[in-house]
């Protein structure tokens, strides 16, 4: 099944991924590349009128409030779907077996309680996905160090943490580099819940990754494989799309992302000229880490 013309238009703007280096998520995980066909035979699209919910678990200092707040813009504009934050839900409820201590993290919190316990069993109906967010380190049981997030892909729930993405109370770079961080985490973990897979052929915020400095070679944006599973299963345009993506990261001074952003939209509008030189629009088709 190829590629449309439309999502044809932004490859040159990609890059392809390059052999994983050895402890590189690549190099340890042989997952099979997903193809639209697959994708299409299992994605999850939302009803009208869905939302996605977001649900702060534990404590958040004033700087992890506003990340929370832009992520929360950031998620809308990224699958086109309405996101609701709901109120947090408290430290305790996630009892001790649950937690465990681990060099260098101070605690870690098992994600599949947080998926199966708090999460799937008061889910809203009007929920297209529930994720939670933590400041708290994650494990997912016995044999993993620690994972950035997870997703239960039958409950359309997740869960990621910001742990790992530094202390954006440390001034004004700091801050951005734990936004940049927070907001591939959120759109990664996310996206697996409507059955996007890890992406094996390019730089794409959908590729796995086994570390933070893996992550930060990653971008936040998606290669045109990825964009078109997430646009088939949210319906979300092309073009609107980019343009709100456009106008989060100006608002946020996130300049490379911006300017990613309004190139791929540029590259959208370009017409194709005619016989008789007349313009025609090309049209839209509209971890566990």
């Amino acid at each position: 099944m190829g590629l449309p013309r439309l999502f044809q238009q932004l490859l040159p703007l990609h890059e392809r991924r390059p052999r994983p280096r050895p402890g590189e998520w690549m190099a340890e995980h042989k997952e099979p590349n997903q193809s639209m066909g697959k994708f299409k035979a299992c994605c999850l699209h939302p009803r009208s009128g869905q939302k996605l919910y977001i649900v702060p678990l534990g404590p958040f200092d004033p700087a992890h409030q506003r990340i929370l707040l832009l992520l929360s813009e950031w998620m809308e504009a990224y699958f086109g779907i309405p996101v609701v934050v709901e109120a947090g839900l408290p430290l305790n409820l996630v009892p001790g077996s649950a937690r465990r201590k681990s060099w260098p993290a101070a605690e870690q919190l098992l994600t599949t309680f947080i998926l199966e316990r708090l999460l799937a069993k008061t889910i809203p109906r009007d929920a297209a996905a529930r994720v939670a967010v933590t400041t708290m380190d994650l494990y997912p049981g016995s044999g993993w160090n620690f994972v950035f997030g997870e997703a239960d892909l039958d409950r359309h729930v997740g869960v990621w943490s910001m742990y790992r993405d530094g202390d954006p109370s440390a001034g004004d770079e700091a801050f951005q580099l734990c936004l940049r961080r927070a907001m591939k985490t959120s759109t990664h973990e996310t996206a697996h819940l409507f059955r996007l897979e890890h992406c094996q052929k390019y730089l794409c915020n959908m590729a796995g990754s086994n570390s933070t400095e893996e992550s930060d070679g990653l971008p936040v944006w998606l290669c045109p494989h990825c964009l078109h599973k997430l646009c088939f299963a949210t319906r979300v345009q092309v073009g609107p799309r980019f343009q709100a993506l456009v106008e989060f990261c100006e608002r946020n001074e996130l300049e490379t992302e911006w300017r990613f952003f309004q190139a791929s939209l540029e590259s959208l509008t370009k017409r194709k000229a005619g016989p008789k030189g007349r313009g025609a629009r090309l049209k839209e088709h509209g971890d566990v880490d």
